[in-house]
């Protein structure tokens, strides 16, 4: 709810409101042109808050424009909701500095942030056979279902390592020889908000992925996130000079935001809504599988190694847009392809329509759904 009460202030809106959908569930976004008597004109990007299945926050940001306005050299005001009452504010000046300040939605209070990372907590839980959790690539907990120390649930237990501005979550899950199919369940939680959340499976009942019982390292997840007392690289998303790498062996399922707007010529698009930029050379030749089920907006897939500049190969560029069925009812990108062994792959992951950007899922993993 926002309220104008600046006295003698007069407040015009000009702009479109978009309700979209997203899993069955209203999507609202929109451009609002602002202008004021006192204020001069400025713009107000909107994205309504989405939850996941688990309640956590996937999406959601208020943007407002002020370049235009007089507000003491102010040209941006970024609000990022978290569907909770504490709300990071990051202010961009003219001279392109920043502050970060946190807004307390009950007290109405906006408080500067001093470069103190926040509290971080991690919980495993429904653990078949092995969980490990990695904080910036620093271990950070490990639990077991089987032998010392042996456990289902290891409670939410306090980790170091996070930091201002970009952080790296990512849980693997192994799986012991002789333990049949396998379970997991991950929780990370920062200042107090549950920011990952993710399960598979439920111990004695039914394991991941139809009972799959491969023995090893069955399943690897990384989570991107900013924590805004500290600068972060746009959106966390990876680009061509710094792209997301893919394990070669393919299997692996990443969590991010794209950025605002697409920079890459592509065949589903020219200049289509913010993208991401992954990189996978595999390890072994084989069918791998593509999907960005649990992503926020309506997706798209290139695939190629020739969208970056100074890159060409044998793979011919192309588009994937079909909107295939997910699990949970909604419609994204499912791909399959054949891929040599030590041929690098580009994949660019962006959104329909050229205004289509947020918060992503790519599942990445061997298949054997290739028809040869």
């Amino acid at each position: 709810n926002l309220a104008v009460s600046r006295n003698g202030d007069v407040l015009r809106l000009v702009g479109s409101l978009n309700v979209g959908d997203d899993g069955g569930n209203p999507e609202l976004n929109g451009v609002l042109n602002g202008d004021s008597e006192q204020l001069g004109a400025y713009v107000i990007t909107y994205q309504q808050v989405v939850t996941g299945p688990q309640g956590n926050t996937l999406d959601g940001e208020l943007v407002f424009d002020t370049s235009d306005a007089d507000l003491d050299d102010v040209v941006e005001v970024r609000v990022t909701l978290t569907g909770g009452t504490s709300l990071p504010v990051v202010v961009t000046y003219a001279d392109d500095s920043t502050q970060n300040f946190l807004y307390n939605t009950n007290t109405d209070v906006l408080t500067p942030v001093e470069g103190q990372a926040p509290s971080a907590r991690v919980r495993l839980f429904n653990i078949d056979d092995t969980i490990t959790a990695f904080l910036n690539g620093k271990q950070v907990l490990q639990a077991s279902s089987t032998g010392p120390g042996a456990t289902q649930n290891t409670g939410f237990q306090t980790v170091n390592g996070l930091v201002c501005g970009d952080n790296t979550f990512e849980f693997r899950a192994t799986n012991n020889p002789g333990g049949g199919g396998y379970t997991f369940g991950v929780q990370f939680e920062v200042d107090g908000q549950l920011v990952v959340n993710r399960t598979c499976g439920q111990v004695g009942i039914q394991g991941c992925d139809d009972n799959n019982t491969t023995v090893g390292q069955v399943a690897r997840d990384v989570t991107f996130l900013c924590v805004p007392c500290g600068p972060c690289r746009a959106n966390n998303s990876g680009t061509c000079a710094d792209s997301l790498v893919i394990p070669a062996t393919g299997r692996v399922q990443f969590h991010g935001r794209t950025g605002t707007s697409g920079t890459l010529p592509n065949p589903c698009d020219s200049l289509g809504g913010g993208e991401s930029v992954f990189r996978f050379t595999p390890q072994d030749t084989g069918c791998y599988e593509f999907s960005t089920c649990g992503t926020s907006f309506d997706s798209q897939l290139s695939i190629g190694d020739g969208f970056c500049p100074g890159t060409s190969g044998p793979i011919t560029e192309q588009c994937f847009d079909n909107n295939q069925p997910c699990s949970d009812g909604s419609t994204r990108e499912l791909v399959f392809g054949s891929f040599s062994a030590g041929t690098p792959l580009t994949i660019l992951l962006d959104g329909a329509g050229g205004s289509q950007s947020g918060s992503y899922t790519l599942d990445v993993r061997p298949s054997g759904r290739c028809i040869f």
